[in-house]
């Protein structure tokens, strides 16, 4: 501030620091906020409309200054205009809907369609699901509708599509398509949409399904995913490393199943679950890291990862991440399995499938209480182990994961625990003692079976398992098998496998509502039994646990059950789509199965003898295994033309039936399916069977003629199991057959 011509000082003089003009300002002191000259204003740069077209939706005209990035008339989006369809062709963009002709179509209840392809062997590379069909929409893609189909490369969904069947339960709809580069989604669909070309729920919160034809090596989950679907990975050969946001919380079953080239993979502490075989026979599978935050790991969820490095601590494998890499105990080394006692770490949360699996030296272990689960097989062969103590951490313990341990005297089983799982405890037959909480909510199969020495609680000629507070919780059978009535406890919830079977001189019993399952054949070969009440509570009814019941004429059901029904004396499932079981000791010699049924249950006819005559629905699609096993009078099945399976054993020894057409929907005949009919002279099977299982003609000597719809080559084309004609009569094979 001096002058530099007299030296005065200026106190209030300072020199300027300039910020340059910008778009909005004019050049501008820092220090005292001058100015100089003025703002030179945006530079206006057009963002182009984007027209919308069926699938994609459009921009309309925008602005935005080419300086400084500034909006300055925003873009609105467009909704996609939707296709036009008329003669099953676009008018709008020309996109042809697959014929109806590759397809089969189930009406449902609602009035709507759903849909499966009808041989995936036969199948055009790009599928254009059809949006109705007769005038109705299609909404439902079904189980196993494109299942392994490997000629397919691209598949459009419309939207009128509200699901997609890939449940645990369900076989899933799109996996294992192994060409599938491409999944587009109607942009109008309210419940689904596709993210470079791969299939997410509309809200972009789970990936339902990855087209695993795509030859990326890497993949990232969008930010959005909070699940990664069931199968959305199965059968994907080109992903070596997949990046996890930690926004996901569950990865399903079975989601990277045979993903061969996947090499390493981390688990973000998000996620709280690994579905069942997660990451089964991933074999190129090195490293795994697993977060704290999971609470629970399925059954096989890294089985057959045989490249996996894991973190050895005391001759035991585990898995888990930088801070605690014992959380999940995978097994022994190798070398190790003669081990006769195990130290297992403090901070280990899950035991793993096979852990322990045929350690046959194996005489103690002390299972820590940070552990929450013993996976199946956990203990399997263990034939040294005379006794275990379960934490009360532990909340369920797997299928067969004590099978066989026959030194093992006594278990006590925490009131944590809230399953067992099926055989859990088979042939343990030094066990004398059990103790089962009330909190247990499901027991398997088998669970306690061939336990011998097992001192039961007896209450009324019936033997029971339990606890101090309900000693009759479980109902393992009776006392003898001469019963002819039974008072079931008030306080039972499990009425288990086999407990009254073949207690043919039963003529009444009664469920109390305190029941939730009823086990695998519980009453089969009850043969006085005439009726039987299920109550409300029952969730589940097991296979076979009313075959034989030769004189079962009625099966009520309570009105308020929320899985079952009774329709006409009849068993079936809520929805009335199942057919569970046939009252066998109805006089009726004629049965037509009700329009709503889709399938016929596991043994729901099993040992009718009165029936000469079987109407299957177009309905149906499925019939179970031994669904008419030993439906000795049977003579003519009149089988529906939706059926695309015939099951395993399913009409094994009905020994009157002459001969048979089978519908051209029917795609597999399974192993038994028709062994031991021995009056069976001829069958009609039509060309789009694609196989025909072990010994399904087995005994069926009077066979003299098989009537094939196609030709010869196509007829030998048709894998056919071991001994699928074993024993026939000498039959002749028809080519080209047209007739009935």
């Amino acid at each position: 501030g001096y002058c530099s011509m007299c030296g005065a000082f200026d106190e209030n003089y300072h020199a300027h620091s300039w910020q340059e003009a910008d778009c909005l300002n004019p050049k501008t002191c820092l220090e005292c906020g001058a100015v100089e000259g003025e703002a030179l204003g945006h530079v206006e740069v057009i963002d182009n409309a984007v027209e919308p077209d069926c699938l994609n939706s459009g921009l309309t005209e925008g602005k935005h200054c080419s300086v400084c990035n500034e909006v300055l008339v925003a873009q609105e989006v467009i909704d996609a205009l939707g296709h036009n369809f008329v003669d099953n062709a676009c008018v709008s963009c020309g996109l042809q809907v697959t014929p109806a002709e590759y397809f089969n179509f189930e009406l449902l209840e609602d009035g709507t369609y759903e849909i499966t392809a009808k041989d995936i062997n036969n199948m055009p590379a790009e599928v254009v699901i059809p949006s109705s069909y007769n005038g109705k929409p299609v909404t439902v893609i079904g189980e196993c509708a494109f299942t392994e189909c490997s000629s397919l490369t691209k598949l459009v969904i419309p939207a009128s599509i509200t699901t997609i069947e890939n449940s645990l339960e369900d076989v899933p709809a799109i996996a294992g398509c192994v060409n599938l580069k491409e999944i587009m989604v109607d942009a109008n669909n309210k419940y689904f949409k596709a993210i470079d070309g791969n299939l997410y729920s509309k809200d972009g919160k789970t990936l339902v399904q990855y087209a695993i034809g795509k030859t990326d090596a890497t993949f990232e989950i969008p930010n959005t995913v909070t699940s990664i679907g069931s199968f959305a990975f199965a059968l994907c050969s080109s992903l070596e490393s997949m990046l996890i946001p930690d926004c996901v919380i569950s990865i399903g079953y079975g989601a990277f199943f045979v993903c061969g080239s996947l090499i390493s993979v981390e688990i973000p502490d998000s996620v709280t679950s690994i579905g069942e075989g997660a990451f089964y026979d991933c074999s190129s599978l090195t490293s795994v890291v697993i977060g704290d935050s999971v609470t629970s790991i399925g059954d096989g969820a890294f089985e057959d990862c045989e490249s996996l490095q894991y973190n050895v601590k005391d001759n035991l494998n585990y898995l888990g991440n930088e801070t605690n890499p014992y959380l999940y105990l995978s097994g022994v080394t190798s070398q190790n399995i003669t081990i006769t006692s195990a130290n297992i770490d403090s901070s280990c949360k899950f035991i793993g499938d096979w852990a322990f699996y045929d350690c046959r030296s194996l005489t103690s272990i002390e299972i820590p209480d940070s552990v929450t689960s013993i996976g199946a097989y956990a203990f399997e062969y263990c034939s040294s182990l005379t006794s275990i103590v379960i934490p009360d951490s532990v909340t369920s313990i797997g299928d067969w994961a004590f099978y066989d341990c026959y030194s093992l005297t006594s278990i006590v089983i925490p009131d944590s625990v809230t399953s067992i799982g099926q055989y859990a405890f088979y042939n343990c037959s030094s066990l004398t003692s059990v103790v089962i909480p009330n909190s247990v909510t499901s027991i398997g199969e088998m669970a306690f079976a061939h336990c011998e020495p097992l001192q039961y609680n007896v209450k009324d000629n019936l033997n029971y398992l339990g606890n101090e507070t309900n000693p009759y919780l479980y109902l393992s059978g009776v006392t003898w098998l001469d019963i002819t009535s039974a008072n079931i406890d008030s306080s039972c919830k499990f009425i288990g496998d086999y407990a009254f079977y073949d207690c043919s001189s039963l003529t009444s019993i009664v469920i109390p509502d305190s029941v939730t399952s009823i086990g695998d054949w519980a009453f089969t070969y009850c043969s006085s039994l005439a009726s039987i009440v299920i109550p409300e509570g029952v969730t589940s009814i097991g296979s076979y646990a009313f075959s034989g019941c030769s004189s079962l004429t009625n099966i009520e059901v309570d009105k308020n059950n929320a899985n079952y029904k009774l329709i006409d004396g009849n068993l079936y499932s809520k929805d009335g789509k199942t057919l569970i079981q046939y009252a066998i000791g109805k006089i009726a010699t004629t049965f037509v199965i009700p329009d709503s049924v889709t399938s016929i249950g596991y043994s729901a006819f099993y040992s009718c003898r009165s029936l000469t005559s079987i109407v299957i629905s177009d309905s149906v699609t499925s019939i179970g295994y031994s669904a008419f096993y030993d439906c000795i009078s049977l003579t003519s099945i009149e089988i529906g033309n939706s059926i695309t399976s015939i099951g395993d054993c399913a009409f094994s020894n009905c020994s009157s039936l002459t001969s048979i057409v089978i519908p051209n929907s029917v795609t597999s005949i399974g192993g038994w399916a028709f062994e031991h009919c021995y009056s069976l002279t001829s069958i009609v099977i039509p060309d789009s069977v694609t196989s025909i299982g072990e010994k399904a003609f087995r005994g069926c000597s009077s066979l003299t003629s098989i009537k094939y719809r196609g030709t010869e080559e196509g007829w030998n084309a048709i894998p056919k199991g071991n001994l699928w004609d074993y024993n026939t009569g000498n039959y002749t094979i028809t080519y080209n057959y047209i007739g009935e």
